[in-house]
């Protein structure tokens, strides 16, 4: 994996302390008074494409899950516990309550697409056949 460069690393960091905001990170870790916002955008997201960019986030990650014990399941078990207990608060945030389950629906790949079979017979019209009715 190609080293990165110290703004890089700063990006890196600033994205992975943060929240994860690809363009909050880019201003932490590159000179960006004179930029457009629009100029921002474009370049931290070229930046956190760059796959040894992407492979440093991911070392990073797994760190991170590997001190403190994160697996799928936990993660799949902490969701299920906001849901179920989202009815004992009095006030409902129900923003949160969506995230999780979106976040639960993708986990178990109910957003996967799946693959079905189309018939499809041709009744031997062809185009021409088509443009013969239309001018008639």
């Amino acid at each position: 994996m190609r080293p990165l460069t110290v703004k890089m690393e700063a990006a890196v960091q600033e994205y992975l302390i943060n929240g994860g905001n690809k363009s909050d990170a880019y201003r932490k870790g590159y000179n960006t008074e004179k930029m457009k916002d629009v100029t921002i955008n474009r370049k931290a997201h070229d930046l956190f494409n760059l796959p040894h960019v992407k492979a440093r986030i991911g070392q990073h990650a797994a760190k991170i899950e590997k001190k403190f014990d994160i697996t799928k399941e936990w993660i799949y078990k902490e969701l299920l516990w906001v849901v179920e207990n989202s009815k004992l608060q009095e006030k409902i945030d129900t923003s949160g309550i969506n995230k999780a389950i979106d976040t639960l629906n993708k986990m178990q790949g109910y957003y996967a697409p799946t693959k079905t079979e189309n018939e499809h017979t041709h009744t031997g019209v062809g185009m021409s056949d088509l443009y013969k009715k239309v001018e008639s």
